[in-house]
């Protein structure tokens, strides 16, 4: 792997973990509206992702990229609604 591939990886595996710890946080702080639940589940994806990327197996490609398309709709859509 050449050295823009291992720091493009190392961010991207710190983004899940940051993002797993927000919505750790959020479970005891008011962060976000979303329920605890919700956050917990977050925090597993983000964990997950974070491992999967880590180990970098090939099967997670699927997973990952139905995460991005979800995240993409999610948030997009909350991006247009704000903005339009």
């Amino acid at each position: 792997m050449n050295k823009f591939s291992e720091i493009i990886l190392r961010l991207s595996v710190f983004s899940f973990l940051v993002a797993g710890i927000y919505h750790l946080a959020a479970i005891f702080f008011l962060l976000n509206e979303l329920s605890a639940d919700r956050n917990f589940l977050f925090i597993l994806i983000n964990f997950y992702c974070a491992f999967e990327m880590k180990w970098q197996h090939k099967f997670f490609l699927v997973p990952l990229t139905i995460l991005l398309i979800q995240q993409l709709y999610s948030h997009g859509s909350s991006f247009i609604s704000k903005f339009s």
